[in-house]
């Protein structure tokens, strides 16, 4: 019995080292995670919000309003869902680079892969992008805004 015990207290002993040193290595994975993503820093609410050529720096509306129109020019309508009547709201998120490109463009909420695939084409087509700023520095921010979809 007391050999039984022995060995259950070793590998108790190592289980705990074992433990340490995957908490240690995971530790240094995390920060090494946090270190690297912190160099791309994305503003969610910079001084100044990215916008459109040809839109004042206080107008959020105009940018909006420019995003949509050009959503509108462009979309066309899926084919295969027109028989079904789908309609309802796709909420895009958009990244907008210190240099006025458009980083990165997902849906937080989709409506159907179809629809969101077509939104996604539009917004790639908008080019003049004027980067947001903070204390005067063009900032990565990130913008998001829903787009409704209704019938044709």
């Amino acid at each position: 019995m007391r050999i039984i015990s022995i060995a259950n207290q070793h590998i108790s002993n190592n289980k705990r080292k074992l433990n340490k040193y995957i908490s240690a290595c995971s530790l240094l994975f995390l920060l090494s995670i946090s270190m690297s993503f912190s160099q791309y820093e994305c503003y969610t609410h910079p001084e100044t919000m990215p916008r459109l050529a040809g839109c004042a720096e206080d107008d959020n509306n105009c940018t909006r309003e420019k995003i949509l129109k050009r959503i509108r020019e462009h979309f066309r309508y899926p084919e295969e869902l027109i028989d079904q009547c789908w309609a309802g709201v796709i909420v895009v998120t958009l990244n907008i680079g210190e240099d006025g490109t458009l980083s990165d463009c997902t849906i937080s909420k989709g409506l159907h892969p179809l629809f969101d695939e077509e939104v996604l084409r539009c917004i790639k087509l908008i080019e003049e992008w004027i980067p947001g700023s903070r204390n005067n520095i063009p900032v990565a921010t990130s913008i998001g805004f829903p787009v409704n979809i209704g019938l044709p």
